[in-house]
């Protein structure tokens, strides 16, 4: 949608349109829990067995933002329709976002790292994706 400010450039403005999607985060339920392959914000991540837990520049885990299974999402051009996104940040440079990760498991596997917790406390559970 374009702002009405910039109804005269619409037209040429479309050209340059993506496709995207729209998440909402929803809180879990208390007796709900997220499989670690599912789309979230926090949480233990998926981790294939060959990966290990991402460290940060000075050797501690980070901490996972999010996760996106591509398979759960509306298939968009030019995007897997298989497949787990995954942002990491540090615990304890987080602020600057200096210090992060980015993995993409192209193919999910069964059998999964023993390393899925979070390497600090996390206060809030993780949230769900509703696409």
């Amino acid at each position: 949608m374009i702002p009405k400010f910039l109804n005269e450039f619409k037209d040429k403005l479309e050209k340059f349109r993506l496709e995207s999607i729209k998440i909402k985060a929803t809180p879990i339920c208390e007796d709900e829990s997220l499989t670690l392959m599912q789309s979230k914000f926090l949480g233990k991540p998926y981790l294939p067995v060959s990966v290990e837990y991402p460290k940060d520049k000075i050797g501690n885990p980070m901490i996972l933002l999010a996760q996106i299974n591509f398979s759960e999402i509306p298939h968009l051009e030019n995007y897997p329709s298989d497949g787990i996104l995954q942002f990491f940040i540090s615990s304890s440079e987080w602020y600057n976002m200096d210090d992060y990760k980015i993995l993409f498991h192209k193919t999910i596997e069964n059998v999964y790292s023993g390393q899925t917790e979070p390497p600090i406390p996390v206060e809030t559970e993780p949230l769900c994706f509703v696409i």
